[in-house]
């Protein structure tokens, strides 16, 4: 039997290092053949956004159109326009009074009111025969503007029916007015200071003044309540 050869020791080297190449590349092969990092976040992240969709979508589109159907169905079945008859069924209700009460008010009210307005007599008592406020104030002739006479004048009814007095005066106010100046004008100066001339000023007032009213307004005082001189 031939004696085996020992091998020399440069192949035994050769070897080894050949035995701890393959080592170190079989170290090295799992690393890089490692398998891709998990998927699950980016998945997860997906279904969360996917959820939030729904949500959304459910909330804005598919509830309102659940409720437009709904309420159609209720006025498809007369519910709503139940409801809506009976608005203005009140409605014509508040009209049907409001006409009823609207025509009492024109013919019921608005009679009493007028009534209200005969009743109330404004017309008694002394009535000025100027707006209040207004003053006659007149220069005597021959005075040259250096005096003046400040006078008020009111009116009586002769007629305790006569509701319209009060109004009648109001209406020829600047014709009353103007007949008064045109008369105390005429007057001068020693005229106007002397006391007993003043009943003929209020004779022949009273008489024009009758005139303007007419005769469906009799007056029954004329009343020279201020008299003033200066």
């Amino acid at each position: 039997m031939a004696e085996e050869e020992t091998p020399a020791p440069e192949e035994n080297a050769e070897a080894t290092e050949a035995a701890e190449a393959g080592a170190e590349a079989a170290a090295e092969a799992p690393a890089e053949a490692a398998p891709p990092q998990s998927l699950w976040m980016p998945m997860m992240m997906s279904s969360v956004v996917s959820i939030v969709g729904v949500v959304v979508l459910f909330m804005f589109v598919i509830k309102p159109m659940i409720k437009t159907a709904i309420d159609d169905a209720l006025d498809n079945n007369g519910t709503k326009s139940a409801k809506a008859d009976d608005g203005h069924g009140d409605k014509g209700e508040a009209d049907g009074h409001g006409d009823g009460h609207g025509g009492g008010g024109d013919d019921g009210h608005g009679g009493e009111k007028a009534g209200d307005e005969t009743a109330v007599d404004n017309s008694a008592g002394e009535i000025p025969i100027v707006e209040d406020g207004d003053n006659i104030v007149i220069n005597p002739a021959g005075s040259n503007g250096t005096r003046y006479l400040l006078v008020e004048i009111f009116l009586t009814r002769g007629k305790e029916s006569d509701t319209g007095f009060r109004k009648a005066i109001e209406s020829h106010t600047k014709k009353l007015k103007k007949i008064t100046m045109d008369k105390l004008a005429s007057l001068d100066v020693e005229q106007c200071t002397d006391p007993s001339i003043r009943p003929r000023i209020v004779y022949q007032l009273k008489a024009s003044y009758q005139e303007v009213l007419g005769s469906g307004h009799p007056i029954d005082e004329l009343i020279l309540a201020t008299w003033v001189m200066q």
